[in-house]
Order: structure tokens, then C-alpha cells, then sequence
């Protein structure tokens, strides 16, 4: 029997089922965006400073304004320019790797949001968690956000999965969503996983845990992670596919609930 508490504040009727996935979604598609075009800007740096003394040329009788701004647009682009060098030298990995970063922290948040949600509005969310083999509070009840997140530190201390990505999915699991990753995108995400921690840890250098998260890279301990435009679409595109997952797991769920149709009668035979 599906148990399914009356606490949902959101308009529409899965809203609490589908909103963490739906931004998931829009977040990563705007991040593909900023991302491309930041590299399109600085690719473009080196060209400038020579574009707008061409410009001046081309302008022998520009008024003093016009002279003036083309001369400070130039002196901000240099100003930049070497930034812009040192990055392309980098392959940009300073922009892509907070890009990656904060892919990353959205993806966390989408399974904490949604796994909150569910113990929310889910009546039977506390003896799903308990038959699974976690010890919870006796007589344990979950009224808000706040005791939520305190059962989902509980979940953690306690579930002896190491691999953060297969963690994720068997909690995920217990409520049915089904979210199947293939071998390429399972391996993109840990390598997000791991690449984000030594990036806000360890300045972008592959320590020992990195290693061992990702045995299947061509890296030693201390060297830089090499993170290019590439390799970043490349995990924009496995979190969107996780996201869309995530979308398909929730409509196909036990709780989605599809709209009442509407039913009108019409007067018969005079009645």
C-alpha cells in the first residue's frame, strides 16, 4: 500500500517529486552555457588588443572620445590578458574546474532534496530506512526538513557503501526510484566526485583517494588533473543524463499521481 502523507506544499500535484530533478536539469544546462562562452571570451583576449589598435587606424578622424575609449577598452583587455594567457595555457582548468565543482554540489543537493522530500510526504519513510538495516531513534518521526536531514546523517554514518555514487543510488532505491547509470556515466560522476575534492582540497593535485576512486584514469599521486572544454562537456553530459534519469524515476514511481480526469455529466432523457 502506497502511504502518502498530505504535507505537500508545492502547487502542482508531484511537485515535491520532481522539482530537485527539474533544477538539476536547468542548472546544468545553464552551467553549459556560462562555460562555453567564458572559454569563447578568453580564447578570443589575444586577439583584442590588436583588433582595437586596427580599429583606431581605421578611424583617423575619431572624435577625442571615441580615441579615448578605444584606448582604455585596450588598456582593460591587456589588464586581463595575461590571465587570459595563463589560462589557455591551463586549457582554461581554472573556470572549468569551478564549473566542476558546483555541477557537483548541485548533483549532491538534487539526491539530498529529493531523498528529503520523500521522507517528508512518504508515511512509511522511517520503517523503509529501519528494514534496511539502519538503526534509527526509537519511535523516530520526521515532522519537518529538520528531522529529515537528521536521518539522513544517521543513513550515512551507518550504510556501509564506500563508492558515493552506488550510495546514493541504493538510497534512492528504497523509495523505487530506479536510477540505472551505464559503466561511461557512472564513471564520469565519480571522476566529478573526486576531481571536486582534490580541486577544493588539494589545488587540483590527484591524491591517494582520488586513485583509488578512479582507478581506471592514467594518473599518479601529485600530479594535476588535467581538465580541459572536453572533458568538461563530457560531465555536464552525464549529470544532464542523471538529471533526465532522475526525471524518469520519479514519473514511473509508486507515488507519482496522475492528474483526476474530469468527469461531466450531461442531463439524459429529461433526468
Amino acid at each position: 500500500m502506497t502511504l502518502i502523507r498530505d504535507t505537500n506544499t508545492d502547487s502542482s500535484l508531484n511537485g515535491w517529486l520532481l522539482t530537485p530533478a527539474m533544477n538539476l536539469i536547468g542548472f546544468v544546462s545553464d552551467g553549459l552555457i556560462v562555460a562555453a562562452i567564458t572559454h569563447r571570451a578568453l580564447l578570443s583576449f589575444s586577439m583584442l588588443p590588436k583588433l582595437i589598435s586596427a580599429a583606431k587606424l581605421a578611424i583617423p578622424d575619431a572624435s577625442r572620445d571615441t580615441s579615448a575609449a578605444l584606448d582604455n577598452l585596450r588598456t582593460m583587455v591587456l589588464d586581463d590578458a595575461d590571465f587570459a594567457k595563463a589560462e589557455e595555457q591551463r586549457d582554461f582548468s581554472t573556470i572549468f574546474s569551478h564549473h566542476l565543482v558546483s555541477t557537483w554540489a548541485a548533483i549532491e543537493t538534487t539526491i539530498e532534496q529529493t531523498l528529503i522530500n520523500h521522507l517528508i510526504n512518504v508515511g512509511d519513510s522511517v520503517k523503509r530506512i529501519a528494514d534496511s538495516g539502519i538503526t534509527l531513534k526509537r519511535k523516530q518521526t520526521i515532522s519537518s526538513r529538520r528531522d529529515a536531514k537528521k536521518v539522513i546523517q544517521i543513513w550515512n554514518s551507518q550504510i556501509d557503501i564506500q563508492d558515493p555514487i552506488d550510495r546514493s543510488l541504493v538510497k534512492l532505491s528504497l523509495f523505487g526510484l530506479k536510477v540505472v547509470l551505464d559503466t561511461t556515466d557512472k564513471n564520469a560522476l565519480s571522476e566529478m566526485c573526486a576531481a571536486r575534492n582534490i580541486f577544493a582540497h588539494n589545488a587540483g593535485f590527484v591524491d591517494d583517494e582520488f586513485l583509488e576512486k578512479c582507478p581506471w584514469l592514467n594518473y599518479q599521486k601529485g600530479e594535476r588533473f588535467r581538465l580541459n572544454f572536453e572533458l568538461m562537456q563530457r560531465y555536464f553530459d552525464a549529470a544532464s543524463r542523471f538529471a533526465i534519469k532522475m526525471v524518469e524515476a520519479s514519473t514511473t514511481s509508486s507515488f507519482f499521481q496522475s492528474q483526476p480526469d474530469t468527469v461531466t455529466t450531461s442531463p439524459q432523457n429529461g433526468l
